[in-house]
């Protein structure tokens, strides 16, 4: 954090097909930092660029972890976590790299925050359940809407254990 104790966050944008879809992104971005007093200090985009592609290919996001890797901001903000990647397979690994970086991630419209004990709970969950699309976003939002009706990590474990949700492999 700075001087005055703000939150210094970059937002990373990434479309499949050309710009559109970036200034959306932006918009949503800077926004959420806004509303929550953050000091955004950059937004790096991938235009073009296929979610399944891997973190480390990506200019944009390579620019993202150079700055984590210095140390130079607490968290990044993305418009929806699918801008990371297309799959949990492909956001995990990148939300846990950025987490050992001492960055959280942020979605400025899934109410996903990793700095706080329930987005890291979440995660944690959805790590060990390994799934995959499409079944990624009904799960998040089951786990989502049994937090929003102030289930413990511990309930939401035997809540899924009950669905149909994938073992883990």
């Amino acid at each position: 954090m700075d001087k005055h104790n703000k939150p210094r966050v970059v937002g990373y944008c990434r479309t499949d097909d050309g710009d559109e879809g970036i200034a959306e992104q932006r918009t949503a971005i800077k926004a959420y930092a806004k509303k929550h007093g953050y000091d955004l200090v950059n937004i790096f985009d991938d235009v073009a660029v296929r979610g399944t592609t891997a973190t480390g290919e990506r200019p944009g996001f390579q620019q993202v972890a150079e700055v984590a890797e210095r140390g130079k901001i607490d968290a990044v903000i993305v418009q929806r976590l699918d801008r990371i990647g297309r799959d949990l397979a492909r956001v995990l690994p990148a939300v846990e790299w950025l987490r050992d970086q001492g960055v959280e991630v942020r979605s400025a419209t899934e109410r996903i925050d990793t700095s706080v004990p329930a987005g890291a709970a979440v995660f944690a969950v959805l790590g060990t359940l390994g799934v995959e699309p499409p079944e990624d976003a009904a799960l998040l939002r089951r786990i989502y809407g049994l937090r929003r009706q102030g289930r413990s990590v511990r309930e939401i474990g035997v809540a899924l254990d009950t669905l149909d949700t994938p073992k883990q492999r």
